[in-house]
């Protein structure tokens, strides 16, 4: 795991905060609290998965996308990529 070194002095033990990396580069400066590392995670996954659906809204879709959940220290504890979150399957009809 690597460490970023944008964290927030503010942040409380339980925060976490998402760095969103795609054509934009989005940095979460606020955080938020979890209860753990896994509720972080969790909601990591329904923001990916969001940002997916409308990506392929506006007609594309690109897999290596990624959310990472930083703690408080700005350490990145997890990474969600698009492509780990989003099911893509090519099905012939019967």
């Amino acid at each position: 795991m690597r460490s970023v070194d944008y964290a927030p002095e503010q942040w409380k033990p339980g925060s976490f905060c998402f760095y969103l990396f795609n054509d934009e580069g989005i940095r979460d400066l606020e955080g938020a609290q979890f209860a753990n590392v896994s509720a972080a995670v969790t909601a990591a996954e329904r923001m990916a998965r969001g940002m997916a659906a409308e990506s392929v809204r506006q007609g594309h879709l690109i897999l290596h996308h990624r959310i990472d959940v930083a703690d408080e220290l700005g350490k990145t504890v997890e990474t969600v990529r698009y492509r780990d979150v989003v099911e893509i399957q090519d099905r012939q009809d019967p």
